[in-house]
């Protein structure tokens, strides 16, 4: 059955737009009609749809599934700060098109951020985006979790992590875990 693309049209903000993920989704949801607003660390508006496009050009989606890898959906970014508040209040009512929010924040990249008791960029994200909702309207929202690895899905037998990430790191911790519970 063949659907109007635009009947179920989606405007998606997706924040932490340059992540891995997140590239993934914006690649698929523009070729399959829909608008996105990405948020991404850059130095101006400009910058971050610069940004924004380089890194979706590189972003390569499973092979041979059937789509014609023709953007149809607008792209939008903006460098803003995704833990205010008012970041999501003056999108959303800038925007009324937006009718969902898509996180992808990740973890920090080294052991030492991905365990400190300090962490909060979470909280303080999903606190900044419901703040923000509160004072403008409410969208749906989506949150993405990542165990960090890499390659295309289905492609390899074995999972891949990620060039940034040291095996000793994960090793390290398991070995850890087992000795506590020896003690």
């Amino acid at each position: 059955m063949d659907m109007d693309l635009n009947q179920n049209k989606r405007h998606f903000l997706v924040i932490a737009a340059a992540a891995r993920g997140a590239r993934f989704f914006i690649k698929k949801a523009l070729e399959q009609g829909h608008n996105v607003t990405g948020l991404c660390r850059a130095d101006s508006d400009t910058g971050a749809l610069s940004r924004l496009k380089k890194l979706l050009k590189e972003t390569e989606l499973t092979p041979n599934d059937g789509q014609s890898n023709v953007i149809v959906g607008k792209l939008k970014a903006k460098n803003s700060n995704i833990l205010d508040a008012q970041t999501y209040k003056t999108i959303l009512d800038e925007n009324l098109t937006i009718d969902a929010i898509v996180c992808f924040v990740g973890a920090p990249t080294t052991l030492k951020g991905q365990y400190s008791r300090k962490l909060q960029l979470y909280t303080k994200t999903y606190t900044a985006m419901t703040d923000g909702m509160k004072i403008s309207r409410w969208v749906e929202t989506f949150v993405h979790g990542s165990s960090g690895s890499e390659g295309i899905p289905g492609q390899h037998k074995y999972l891949k992590l990620p060039a940034n990430y040291k095996l000793k790191w994960l090793l390290e911790k398991i070995f850890l875990q087992m000795q506590k519970k020896m003690v």
